[in-house]
């Protein structure tokens, strides 16, 4: 979406560009996620745009027909800005300042709306220190900096509709009110909020006014879902968006109510359009892939990258999920005769504090193609001790340096773990399967 606010802008009247300009916002698509959070503040309006634009003409050039063409290239920028995830908290905090040429000569930015000093210029940092000079932090931290996220977008929906809830009402009248709504989520994981946040921004979407809900909404939001051209399971996904959320944040939903189910169960009916379910579960690797790893051990180009092929390999041998080896802290490991094992504190099925089911990684030492690929898992391990952070982790596979030639001291993103990146011969896309 940012590259059709980009090509909009490039087509758009030159008075837009300079209104927008005067507002501490470039003409890249980049600047949509700016104007996309203060249009969720309901400023600025096309009116209010329109006006600033036609400042910069003399009176005798403000003709109803440039009037006319001003406002729809407003509109159609503000509906795209509109589809654009607006600006994070994280984001507004590490903004970048202005260039020297941000705004206009002798026309100060304007203050309304989301203050020009906290969002500034948002940009992409390109340009990144050493890997012994930037920031480290853990898998923990990223996750709950990720929890912490999702969980302030869902409450920016709820909190208007506070007296509507009775578990938010209550949280809203301790002393340390963001700490209390915060902790109406208990442990949900990052990947459940998002879930979630998606779920109820997407029926916000079809109804603005669904908050709070009730029987009639809901009902109403299934004949609306009727008519769409969706997936079987999408109104189910809801259905439990709307649950999961009314038990947290204190208003059930009715699930004994007959009318509602049997109104699910009809529009599902009505949306399938094939008389088998496809089979979604996991297929297993060929046994190409643990032979590619293996010999990547010893032929990648960096000796990072063989590292990263042996965990791959350690990994497709223990459990087969990425997931768990990155919540695994390596002083955990055990070395025996035929095996390699390590304690994660968190899996799908056990975490830190509901560890009933645990469930070590355990790989055994064998080899497809002849190559003792353990060896060089255990000596990377073993140098990687040197350095305290690296030493004291929470997460088995760190991040690479754009040369792929060192490790920088943060957890390696999922989109990279199970991508389609390339190591050494083998794409983890490969593995993630």
């Amino acid at each position: 979406m940012t590259q059709a606010y980009a090509n909009r802008m490039r087509d758009a009247h030159w008075t837009v560009r300079h209104a927008l300009t005067a507002r501490n916002m470039a003409l890249d698509g980049a600047d949509g996620k700016v104007l996309a959070t203060m249009v969720r503040g309901n400023d600025p309006t096309v009116e209010k745009l329109t006006t600033e634009a036609l400042d910069f003409l003399g009176p005798q050039h403000r003709t109803p027909a440039l009037t006319k063409r001003v406002t729809r290239d407003f509109e159609d920028l503000l509906r795209i800005a509109d589809r654009i995830q607006p600006m994070s908290i994280l984001e507004l905090m590490f903004a970048q300042a202005p260039s020297a040429s941000g705004s206009l000569p002798g026309k100060e930015p304007d203050a309304r709306g989301v203050p020009s000093k906290i969002i500034m210029r948002w940009r992409r940092v390109t340009e990144l220190p050493g890997p012994n000079e930037e920031p480290a932090f853990t898998q923990r931290e990223l996750e709950a900096q990720l929890s912490r996220r999702w969980r302030d977008r869902i409450l920016s929906h709820f909190m208007p509709h506070a007296g509507e809830f009775e578990n938010l009402l209550t949280a809203i009248k301790e002393d340390d009110k963001v700490r209390a709504c915060h902790d109406l989520f208990g442990t949900m994981r990052h990947t459940t909020l998002a879930a979630m946040c998606r779920g109820i921004e997407a029926i916000l979407r079809l109804h603005p006014t669904f908050i709070p809900w009730n029987q009639d909404k809901i009902g109403q939001l299934y004949n609306t879902v009727r008519d769409m051209d969706v997936n079987a399971n999408k109104p189910v996904h809801w259905q439990k968006c709307i649950r999961k959320l009314g038990d947290t944040l204190g208003r059930p939903y009715p699930q004994k109510n007959t009318y509602l189910k049997n109104k699910l169960d009809m529009v599902r009916t009505q949306l399938s359009c094939t008389t088998h379910r496809v089979d979604r579960r996991a297929l297993a690797p060929g046994l190409d892939v643990p032979q590619a790893l293996e010999t990547a051990t010893t032929r990648a180009q960096t000796t990072a990258l063989q590292w990263v092929a042996s965990c791959l390999r350690f990994c497709l041998g223990a459990s087969a999920r990425i997931n768990d080896c990155q919540r695994v802290a390596p002083s955990t490991r055990y070395i025996t005769h035929e095996t390699v094992e390590f304690h994660p504190w968190q899996t799908k099925v056990s975490s830190i504090t509901f560890n009933n089911r645990p469930m070590p990684l355990i790989a055994p030492l064998h080899s497809y193609s002849g190559v003792p690929w353990w060896k060089t898992f255990n000596e990377g391990l073993d140098a990687m001790q040197k350095d305290t952070f690296m030493a004291n982790r929470d997460f088995m596979l760190p991040d690479l340096t754009k040369d792929h030639a060192a490790f920088r001291k943060r957890p390696m993103q999922n989109t990279r773990c199970s991508g389609t990146e390339d190591w050494g011969g083998v794409q983890t896309a490969q593995v993630a399967q």
